[in-house]
């Protein structure tokens, strides 16, 4: 899918005088492990966000429950729905022109998604979009440039989730590229608690507490693996471009390890915050997640190892952010 940039910033661009130009928006992204919702009042004639009027994330962790099985369970739907109409009627309090509501690629792994979107779609009144993988990470690329217009335009954006990595970009010609890297933090869990611990990952859930050995021999292997599947342009693309890492994975998984304040993170932060954790329980963890922790420190240690940076910047930015700007989900007619 070719999509041009000015395209979709332009898009909408026709003359309306005064208020008319204003609409609230709202757009919830639910993913394997978190959604997050964003409410932001929209200068369609400006083609500009006039501000974000609400910003929220929750723990909505699909991924662990469906572990081995192929249906979403009436129990997870039923807990879902609870968390999801809080979510849906905060959004309605700012009376947007409607909800666009956009699951994860994830939920196409399950046999029944499309019973359990429509319950969503006729229960909650939202509209359900169902990008590919494209376009899910442009529009965590268009999230960054709408809340922060001041973003460079050597950008390469980068977000990690249950489908892997993406990094997206503006090539010359204003194009979107997008590179995908498929190892995820369940597959790279699984993979050290196979490959290094030698047990089996069906059986066992967690790797912690790792130890620093064991840590080592994570890190060789991630490093061995991306070495070998991290495409070459993508490489020389990151030693370029400004890196912004987007989504749960940076803003809450590493950055709430590391401990510190800022927007960014590195990989003597990385390694120190690694030696640690890595011999840890999940109990002496804590917080949501704690199976995936020390892994995912390795994860992100091994990826900036292979793209040779030694640093990356971070903002709290998901695709519900780009997809109040993206032009399929909304109809613009004057009021």
């Amino acid at each position: 899918m070719k999509i041009i940039f000015w395209a979709i910033l332009f898009s909408f661009s026709f003359k309306v005088w005064g208020n008319k130009c204003l609409e609230n928006r709202a757009a919830i992204n639910m993913g394997a492990y978190n959604t997050k919702l964003v409410v932001g009042q929209i200068d369609f004639c400006k083609i500009k966000i006039v501000k974000f009027l609400l910003e929220k994330e929750v723990v909505l962790n699909f991924a662990d429950p469906l572990k081995g099985k192929s249906e979403v369970s009436l129990a997870l739907q039923i807990s879902a729905m609870e968390k999801l109409k809080k979510m849906v009627d905060l959004a309605n309090r700012f009376n947007p022109v409607h909800i666009a509501f956009i699951p994860s690629k994830f939920f196409k792994t399950t046999t029944n998604y499309m019973s359990f979107f429509k319950k969503i779609r006729e229960d909650l009144k939202v509209k359900i979009f169902l990008p590919d993988l494209e376009t899910e990470a442009i529009l965590g690329f268009l999230g960054v440039k709408i809340k922060y217009p001041q973003a460079p335009n050597k950008l390469l954006v980068w977000d990690m989730g249950a489908n892997g990595s993406n990094w997206t970009m503006l090539d010359k010609n204003l194009d979107f590229k997008v590179y995908f890297e498929k190892m995820n933090p369940k597959t790279f869990k699984n993979m050290v608690i196979e490959g290094v611990l030698k047990k089996d990952y069906k059986q066992v859930n967690s790797p912690n507490p790792l130890g620093d050995k064991n840590a080592k021999k994570a890190l060789d292997l991630i490093k061995l693996y991306t070495s070998y599947n991290t495409p070459e342009m993508l490489k020389k693309r990151a030693k370029e471009f400004k890196v912004v890492g987007i989504g749960g994975f940076h803003n809450k998984s590493i950055m709430n390890q590391l401990g510190v304040g800022g927007s960014s993170y590195n990989l003597k932060q990385l390694e120190s915050a690694l030696g640690k954790v890595s011999s840890l329980s999940d109990k002496e963890i804590k917080g949501p997640f704690p199976s995936y922790q020390v892994t995912n420190l390795i994860l992100a240690m091994g990826l900036l190892n292979t793209l040779g940076l030694d640093q990356i910047y971070t903002t709290n930015v998901n695709e519900a952010h780009g997809a109040l700007m993206y032009p399929k989900y909304w109809k613009i007619t004057s009021k």
